[in-house]
C-alpha cells in the first residue's frame, strides 16, 4: 500500500483512515499487507518512530538530481510499515500544499521502487492511493532506472477524489520526472503533465472508492477534465465500497461520550443527547437535533444548509455544526448562532471527541453534498444512529436507503437533486419521521444496524488483487 498518509501514523484527511483500516482488513484474508509512506517531520517526533528500525540508505537520480533516502520500518500492531526518510522534502510543516509538491511526490514514487529491493518481503502487488502515489505505477510501466525485482509487480491504483489530480506544465518532464516526452506520453494530456492520468493509464487495475463515483467520474460534471480518459479505460475501473473501522467508530466503547450505547441498549443515545444540549448551551428540548461534521466547502453542500436551516428552526428544530473552511460560511454561521441562542451552536475548529459527541447526540446527521466520492461522516453517523439526510451522489447513494414505513426497511433520507427545494422537503419529511411514534425507533434501529464494516470491501479486494496474480 503506497501512500501519503495513514493512520496511526500520519493522518490529515479521510485517506489515512481508509489505508490504516484495509492494511487490517486484509488481513484476515491471509493477504500480507504493509504500508510505505514519506516520513514526515510530525512521524518523525512522534512515540511511534521510538520504534522504528533503520534498514538502509539508498542513493538514485531523479532527473539531474542526485537523490538519497534512509528506509526505516516500525511496526504498530499488527501494521508493518515503511517510511522514506529525505528531511529536505519532508520534514515540513503539514503535508501537501508546496509549490515543489509536483517534486516532492515524484521523489517519493520513484523512491519506493528503489526502496523495495531492501524490504525483508517482496510484494506481488502495488496498490498505488491518490496522486501522490502515481509516479509509482508510471515509473515501474515506464521501466527506466528502476530495479529487477519492481518490473513485473503488478500496480493497482485507487481514486479517492478526483478533483485532485496532480496536473503540471510541460517543464515537469525532464527537469523533475527525467522522462523524455515520448516516456511521458502516458501523462500527458491537454498540454499539461498529469499524474493521476498517467497512473489510470498505466495501472493494471484501477479502483474508486464506491461503485456510484466509478460511473459519475466518466461525466463531465464529476470528472474533473479527466472523464474521457475515465471512458476509454473503463474496462479497468472498479468501484469498491470503504468501509469504517468499527472498533474505532463504537459507540458502546468510545470514550468520548458520556453514555455508551449500541443497537441491543439504544435508550443512552437520549442521554448522549441530553449531554450535548447541555455542553454546547443547546435549550433542553426534545425537538429534533441536527448535528453536521463538515469541511466549509461549496461542494459539501453549504449553500443548501445556509439556505434552509432558518427556516427548520423556526420549525421546532436544534441545530449544531463542527467544521472549519471558507471563510464566509463560517461567519454566517457563528451569526447564525448568535442570532439562535438556545438553538444552534457552531464550533468553527475540529475536535475528534466533540465530533464523536455531535455523532452520537443528533437525531439527524446532515450531509447534502454536491459530490462526495465515498463519504465517511455518514458512516460514522449510521453507527451512532444519527439519522443521515444525503443527496444521492457518490458513495451516499450506496451506503444511505430511503426509509419505507410500509416496510420498516431503509436508513436515511435521500434526495436527488442539489437545490434548495429538493433538500427542503427531505428536512420537513425528517421532521414528519421524528414524530412518528410508529417509523422512529425502526428508522433509528436499522440506522444502528447498518453493517459497514472493512469485512466486504477487504473481500472484493483479495479478489482483486489474485486476480492481477493469475
Amino acid at each position: 500500500m503506497v501512500a501519503s498518509e495513514a493512520v496511526p501514523f500520519i493522518k490529515s484527511g479521510g485517506l489515512a483512515d481508509v489505508l490504516g483500516a484495509l492494511s487490517k482488513a486484509l488481513g484476515r484474508h491471509r493477504i500480507e499487507a504493509r504500508l510505505i509512506l514519506p516520513l514526515y517531520g510530525e512521524i518523525r517526533r512522534s512515540p511511534i518512530f521510538e520504534k522504528a528500525e533503520h534498514m538502509v540508505d539508498v542513493s538514485f537520480w531523479l532527473s539531474w538530481r542526485n537523490c538519497h533516502f534512509s528506509l526505516y520500518r516500525v511496526r504498530e500492531g499488527a501494521t508493518v510499515c515503511y517510511l522514506i526518510e529525505n528531511a529536505y522534502y519532508f520534514d515540513r510543516e503539514g503535508l501537501y500544499g508546496y509549490f515543489d509538491d509536483g517534486e516532492r511526490f515524484a521523489f517519493f514514487s520513484k523512491a519506493v521502487l528503489q526502496a523495495i529491493p531492501y524490504l525483508d518481503f517482496q510484494p506481488d502487488v502495488l496498490h498505488c492511493h491518490d496522486w501522490q502515489s502515481a509516479m509509482v505505477a508510471c515509473y515501474r510501466h515506464i521501466q527506466k532506472d528502476i530495479p529487477e525485482k519492481t518490473r513485473n509487480l503488478s500496480t493497482v491504483f485507487t481514486i479517492h477524489n478526483i478533483e485532485y489530480q496532480g496536473n503540471y506544465s510541460s517543464d515537469i518532464v525532464s527537469d523533475v520526472l527525467g522522462l523524455s516526452f515520448i516516456e511521458a506520453a502516458p501523462l500527458e494530456y491537454r498540454g499539461q503533465y498529469n499524474f493521476m492520468k498517467g497512473a489510470i493509464e498505466t495501472s493494471h487495475l484501477v479502483t474508486t472508492v464506491s461503485p456510484t463515483y466509478a460511473q459519475e467520474i466518466g461525466e463531465p460534471f464529476f470528472g474533473r477534465g479527466l472523464d474521457p480518459v475515465i471512458r476509454a479505460n473503463r474496462g479497468k475501473i472498479v468501484g469498491v465500497l470503504n468501509g469504517i473501522d468499527r472498533s474505532r467508530y463504537n459507540p458502546l466503547t468510545d470514550a468520548s461520550l458520556p453514555v455508551r450505547f449500541s443497537k441491543a441498549r439504544p435508550t443512552g443515545k437520549r442521554r448522549v443527547k441530553a449531554a450535548l444540549q447541555e455542553e454546547l448551551g443547546l435549550a433542553d428540548s426534545d425537538q429534533p437535533l441536527y448535528g453536521m461534521v463538515s469541511r466549509l466547502v461549496r461542494h459539501k453542500g453549504i449553500d443548501l444548509v445556509a439556505q434552509t436551516i432558518e427556516g427548520l428552526l423556526h420549525e421546532g428544530a436544534q441545530f449544531v455544526l463542527l467544521g472549519t473552511g471558507e471563510y464566509h460560511y463560517e461567519e454566517y454561521f457563528r451569526h447564525l448562532a448568535q442570532r439562535y441562542p438556545g438553538k444552534v451552536a457552531v464550533v468553527t475548529a475540529f475536535s475528534e471527541p466533540l465530533a464523536s459527541r455531535i455523532y452520537g447526540g443528533s437525531d439527524f446527521f446532515l450531509m447534502p453534498s454536491i459530490s462526495e466520492p465515498c463519504g465517511l461522516a455518514q458512516m460514522i453517523a449510521l453507527r451512532y444512529g444519527a439519522v443521515p439526510i444525503v443527496r444521492e451522489t457518490g458513495g451516499l447513494k450506496d451506503t444511505v436507503f430511503n426509509y419505507d414505513s410500509e416496510s420498516g426497511e431503509g436508513n436515511g433520507i435521500r434526495f436527488v437533486w442539489a437545490t434548495v427545494t429538493e433538500f427542503w422537503k427531505a428536512l420537513l419529511h425528517s421532521m414528519d419521521l421524528y414524530y412518528s411514534e410508529a417509523d422512529w425507533p425502526k428508522v433509528v434501529q436499522n440506522a444502528l444496524a447498518t453493517d459497514l464494516s472493512w469485512v466486504g470491501p477487504a473481500a472484493e479486494y483479495n479478489k482483486l488483487y489474485r486476480s492481477l496474480r493469475r
